[in-house]
């Protein structure tokens, strides 16, 4: 896991240095389209980061368990959400999927187990809330805040440039919370009684 961290961490290094040899960013305009590279990589950092917290989710116990099972389930939703759909229009039964909203039901069935956990557990939520704010989770924090600016510059309805942002702002947000995700497990070893 810490070759992964550290990987991340050297992602997240290149990506600013591309980021300004390109500025600005509004350069190349297939940068930040929807089903452009940075979509593409939002899919994958979200799929990394939602297998990360079921495999945190396997390996933990009591608190841990409860916040990885929750994490799991934003991560894929947020995964699932990020999907273009659109540029799947060849394969019909994706499109049917897509269009009857049944890859959500599939999700849902997906992570039922978690889901139930989660309910079995609720007493653990507020607990599980607050391992955010321990010095050790300071990626979740981070990510939280891209995550939060791009929603805000996404809404606020500036210009058509503040996509660009939203979307540079939602790929450091989903580093971060890749970042999180390996960490998770990782909190039970710095404090034993949350495990």
């Amino acid at each position: 896991m810490r070759v992964a961290r550290i990987a991340i961490g050297l992602f997240l290094a290149v990506f600013t240095a591309w980021l300004i040899s390109i500025w600005p960013p509004e350069t190349i305009p297939s940068l930040g389209a929807e089903d452009g590279p940075l979509e593409m990589l939002h899919v994958c950092l979200l799929a990394a980061a939602s297998a990360a917290y079921f495999a945190a989710y396997q390996s933990t116990r009591g608190v841990l368990k409860t916040a990885a099972a929750c994490m799991t389930i934003g991560a894929a939703a947020a995964c699932l959400r990020e999907v273009d759909f659109d540029s799947f229009a060849s394969v019909s039964w994706i499109q049917t999927l897509h269009h009857y909203r049944l890859h959500w039901v599939l999700l849902a069935l997906a992570v039922s187990p978690l889901l139930l956990h989660a309910i079995r557990n609720y007493q653990e939520i507020p607990a599980s809330t607050l391992l955010a704010f321990r010095k050790e989770s300071w990626p979740i924090l981070i990510a939280s805040t891209a995550i939060g600016l791009a929603l805000f510059a996404d809404h606020a309805g500036f210009e058509d440039r503040s996509h660009i942002f939203e979307e540079l702002l939602e790929t450091y947000g989903y580093a971060y919370l890749l970042l999180a995700a390996l960490r998770h497990a990782w909190l039970a070893e710095v404090d034993p009684a949350l495990a």
